[in-house]
């Protein structure tokens, strides 16, 4: 191998941690499993999104941070955010910003996962598994965060 293929092998083997990243963003990359900055360049931006902890401003430093390291990045997608009322039902409840792991691992336990469960379980069923000052802030979090309504119950 000559020395510039074992050089660039060499950088794409490096951590993310030692590119310059903040560590809330270097955790954030870390906890799903994208260690190396060979990991970070194949991962597409739809899924670097969706990570806890990881928005706009995180993929911005990425960038510049792989920029600064020498490599030319190209961004060939552009952003997506979920449609409001239909798809941002689907969304999974631990990518909602906001929502205490608590409530979100109480809500698993239901086998409630995703913002559609939330709507198609009764209240009673959810108040039942969280309290009431959890379920009004549940609901208060999906609407200001994915513009969907969820009903709630005011005198709980």
């Amino acid at each position: 191998m000559d020395s510039d293929k074992i050089q660039y092998e060499e950088a794409l083997a490096t951590s993310v941690t030692q590119i310059g990243l903040k560590v809330r963003t270097s955790n954030s990359l870390e906890s799903a499993g994208i260690r190396t900055i060979g990991h970070l360049l194949k991962s597409p931006r739809s899924k670097l999104m969706m990570l806890p902890n990881f928005g706009e401003k995180s993929l911005v430093e990425c960038l510049a941070a792989l920029r600064k390291a020498g490599f030319k990045v190209i961004v060939r997608e552009k952003p997506k955010k979920p449609p409001k009322k239909i798809k941002a039902t689907l969304v999974n409840l631990k990518y909602v910003k906001g929502l205490p792991k608590s409530t979100v691992n109480a809500l698993a336990k239901a086998d409630i996962k995703i913002v559609d469960d939330v709507i198609d379980t009764p209240i009673s069923e959810l108040i039942a598994i969280l309290d009431s000052g959890q379920y009004v802030s549940l609901c208060n979090i999906i609407k200001k965060n994915l513009g969907v309504s969820v009903v709630a119950a005011k005198n709980l």
